[in-house]
């Protein structure tokens, strides 16, 4: 099968690069509708980036698979709670990029599809898996959770494999494990203000 080499941006243009190797068989498309998302994007002021249900599309691959082409030093990043998932933007213009959990060993980058251009798009293949869809903002009654086991499986077996190259999660961690940059962790009222109904 063949792999894409995918430019993506910020808002701004300041930050960007490529997505390397994309292919369905190399990272899973997923749609997450949790309310963390969408709080996320809420906080960024980017509700743009949802779908009209309050999804947000991903492309989930590994860190060493992302290649920065400027704008890598303004990386910033965003948690709902002290140990909340590490949600990257762009300081330029604010523009959510990537997000992640917080642990180098498991490396895995949930690229935010909204940075990828729509002529670019078809490179990644048809949706996987919907997630948390009881949280999405008046949906359909046909949408459903589906393919959340199989895509979790993918990931883990990706992560893994990152692991054994030792894939350290550059540049969103240093080679000794700890964030790259110090994440701005938002206060409970902030969460709640931004939190979706």
């Amino acid at each position: 099968m063949t792999r894409a080499k995918v430019p993506f941006s910020c808002d701004c243009g300041q930050v960007h690069g490529t997505i390397n190797e994309v292919a369905p068989n190399r990272g899973n498309l997923v749609t997450c509708y949790c309310k963390s998302c969408q709080t996320a994007a809420n906080i960024l002021g980017y509700t743009e980036t949802l779908d009209k249900y309050g999804g947000t599309e991903v492309f989930q691959t590994v860190p060493s698979k992302i290649t920065f082409l400027s704008g890598d030093d303004k990386l910033a990043c965003l948690r709902l709670s002290p140990k909340g998932l590490l949600r990257w933007y762009a300081s330029c213009c604010d523009a959510p990029l990537f997000s992640m959990p917080n642990a180098n060993w498991y490396a895995i980058a949930g690229v935010n599809m909204a940075r990828v251009d729509a002529a670019n798009k078809d490179a990644f293949g048809k949706p996987v898996s919907f997630h948390a869809t009881k949280s999405a903002q008046n949906p359909p009654i046909d949408l459903k959770d589906f393919g959340v086991k199989r895509a979790f499986v993918r990931l883990t077996w990706r992560a893994l494999k990152a692991a054994l190259r030792r894939d350290s999660g550059k540049p969103f961690f240093t080679e000794t494990g700890e964030i790259a940059v110090a994440p701005r962790v938002v206060t409970l009222e902030e969460r709640r203000a931004a939190t979706p109904d």
